[in-house]
């Protein structure tokens, strides 16, 4: 089974902590992704998406916001680094009951809004979004160069990004089954 999803305004805010802080989130035959000796990341993933199809067939679009807490790990069928949903929370209550119901997601109904500002050349001079998701949120950014150089402790930016917002594979689990998916999608330029 397949989804097209068109998405944008995404906003990556991501903290390098302590390996053993993430281990009861993750299952016991998955392996932590490190970075460095006894560090990983966590990432809380904020963005807009809309639905463009199911498999081949054209379906209307639906629109949604999704914000999602994230770790990574090593998928055990590559050795490559993975995505690890630890949470995931959509602002639509139709398209968090089809994610649920369609891929066994265990994603839960979260009302939140995103409000951006760009100026003409596209650049972010506000990125704003705030909801209530076990407990009231408030996440206020802004854009603070053109292009993302290069990000600590990763010793390239391909590597950086090829780890962060690259991962080809994915996993989530509703307590008694780890489900894997795949996700394809054209190089993304963070700013």
């Amino acid at each position: 089974f397949s989804v097209e999803m068109r998405l944008h305004d995404m906003l990556y805010v991501s903290y390098l902590i302590p390996t053993e802080r993430l281990l009861a989130r993750i299952p016991n035959n998955f392996r932590l992704a490190e970075v460095q000796q006894g560090k990983v990341f966590l990432s809380l993933v904020i963005f807009r998406g809309r639905t463009s199809g199911a498999a081949t067939i054209p379906t209307p679009g639906i629109p949604f916001d999704q914000v999602n807490i994230r770790t990574y790990v090593i998928d055990p069928a590559t050795g490559k680094p993975a995505v690890y949903f630890v949470h995931c929370g959509i602002s639509g209550s139709l398209i968090t009951f089809l994610y649920r119901i369609l891929s066994g997601m265990p994603v839960e109904h979260t009302p939140f809004a995103i409000r951006t500002r760009k100026d003409m050349n596209g650049r972010y001079g506000a990125y704003e979004a705030s909801g209530a998701w076990h407990g009231r949120f408030s996440i206020k950014a802004g854009q603070a160069a053109e292009k993302v150089a290069a990000l600590e402790p990763f010793p390239s930016r391909e590597e950086a990004l090829s780890y962060l917002i690259d991962p080809l594979a994915g996993f989530y689990s509703d307590s008694a089954i780890v489900r894997r998916l795949e996700v394809f999608h054209s190089p993304l330029e963070p700013r």
